[in-house]
């Protein structure tokens, strides 16, 4: 490959995810929030020792694939930037597959607890992989060293939200459920309305594509619940994931 297309290969990339999330509706804040991601990279090169480090804990344990360690930079960069690391948090997890993600939240943040809400049962683009058999088995023996600060609630997300109570609040929450649009609209009002102001939260998968219609990609349910509340966040990173610092209440609670 020439030097022209290696430098011309990430234009083109950056140029397909805007021309995606402005289609999407997006807020002109999410634009502008992914091209100053893009233009401070080097400042996340610090924590690719990091990610290093834990693809080797993954490669240790009964993970049959990587999908989060790329975010670890990302990740890092605002565990530090709000100094989650030094702090008791009470987190929640909605989509935990084989518990990649989940373990390193409870490494990382050694004074969290941390409550996982999965059916380990796949979404809708995991059907048929053979996988499917053995993923809750593999998060179950992948967690056991830090099972104590563990809990699981297996099922559905909607069935989760109806049944938590209202005043329950989360410091931390990463959203890794259903990529349907309705399903993640769902899933985004319901924890942004029990996190705490000044907590962090986290979307996987804000710029997966694999729908056919484009509004019922993750983008569309994203672009409209930060329209939605607007004045009530402040954007932390906005790449492939999208992470937010709650500043506000929501004026009303979710209830089922």
């Amino acid at each position: 490959m020439s030097l022209v297309h290696k430098c011309l290969f990430p234009v083109k990339a950056v140029v397909g995810d805007l021309h995606h999330l402005i289609l999407s509706d997006a807020p002109l804040n999410v634009c502008l929030a992914y091209l100053y991601g893009k233009l401070r990279w080097q400042e996340r090169k610090t924590h690719h020792a990091a990610r290093e480090a834990f693809r080797a804990v993954l490669k240790a344990g009964s993970f049959t694939n990587d999908w989060f360690t790329t975010n670890i930079p990302h990740w890092l960069c605002a565990f530090q930037r709000y100094q989650l690391t030094t702090r008791p948090l009470r987190a929640l997890e909605v989509g935990s597959w084989e518990g990649a993600s989940s373990l390193f939240i409870l490494q990382q943040l050694p004074k969290s607890t941390l409550l996982c809400v999965d059916t380990w049962a796949g979404a809708d683009e995991h059907q048929g992989l053979a996988v499917l058999s053995s993923i809750e088995a593999n998060f179950d023996q992948n967690l056991t060293p830090v099972r104590e600060r563990l809990t699981k609630y297996k099922g559905r997300s909607d069935s989760f939200f109806h049944d938590l109570p209202a005043a329950t609040q989360y410091d931390f929450i990463y959203i890794d459920g259903s990529h349907y649009a309705d399903d993640v609209l769902h899933d985004a009002l319901h924890a942004f309305s029990h996190l705490t102001p000044g907590g962090i939260i986290i979307f996987d998968d804000f710029l997966w594509r694999q729908y056919r219609r484009r509004n019922d990609n993750p983008a569309a349910a994203l672009c409209a619940f930060l329209r939605m509340k607007k004045g009530q966040y402040r954007i932390v990173a906005a790449y492939y994931q999208l992470i937010l610092e709650k500043t506000a209440e929501s004026k009303s609670a979710i209830h089922p």
